[in-house]
């Protein structure tokens, strides 16, 4: 028999759909995470998690999966965290691709110390480079809807908040390790007034990965 694998083949691209068991049909085809999740990770915690016996460690694995391919989500397209900022500020105008991710404060705050860490972070309101930028999305927000357009449409303007270490002199960047090679948004910060320059507009199946032009990338839908 041959040794066990040390590392995941470069092709192992699993689906990462996942329902509980109370929610699959008798005929549900069950995806290979859903496989992998039932004969090995709820029988792990059957009997190390200290649950009574009829706890249903299923619901726990599908909270899991959710934070975690919201996770990928953001890691892939960090411009969606913006998004999601957008969302919770404005709890009448969120994005249903990002409804759940804005009802978890926990994931939110893993999901802005990992931008921070991969990109750079933002500039959140109420801070004054955040809040320049916000009234003009919120104008803007005002007038599409009374044009009619709406995020399940794709026709919305999708929220950018400007970059934190963007914010920042050289010497910044260079203790970071790195400077951003691309930047869709410019933002000029001075005396607490935010000029936009430059915005290039994407349909939010982009930034969801949805889309087939976007070449070499791995997505997941959120759930």
């Amino acid at each position: 028999m041959s040794p066990a694998p040390t590392s995941t083949p470069s092709t192992w691209t699993p689906s990462m759909k996942y329902l509980p068991g109370r929610d699959r049909t008798h005929n549900h085809e069950r995806t290979l995470l859903e496989q992998y999740a039932d004969e090995s990770i709820v029988t792990f915690w059957r009997t190390f998690k200290g649950k009574p016996a009829n706890y249903n460690h299923d619901i726990d694995v599908a909270t899991t999966v959710k934070i975690s391919n919201a996770i990928d989500l953001v890691d892939a397209n960090p411009h969606v965290l913006s998004q999601v900022i957008w969302g919770l500020t404005h709890p009448n105008d969120v994005h249903h691709g990002v409804q759940d991710i804005v009802s978890n404060q926990a994931l939110i705050d893993i999901l802005l110390i990992r931008h921070f860490k991969m990109h750079g972070g933002l500039v959140l309101p109420p801070l004054a480079g955040a809040r320049g930028v916000q009234d003009f999305f919120e104008k803007l927000a005002e007038k599409e809807k009374a044009e009619g357009k709406k995020w399940a449409e794709g026709n919305r303007t999708m929220m950018r908040y400007p970059n934190w270490r963007d914010t920042k002199d050289a010497s910044v960047a260079e203790r970071g390790g790195r400077v951003e090679d691309t930047m869709v948004g410019v933002w000029l910060i001075g005396l607490g007034i935010v000029q936009i320059v430059e915005y290039q507009v994407l349909g939010l199946c982009h930034l969801l990965g949805l889309s087939s032009r976007i070449p070499g990338k791995h997505h997941h839908v959120l759930w």
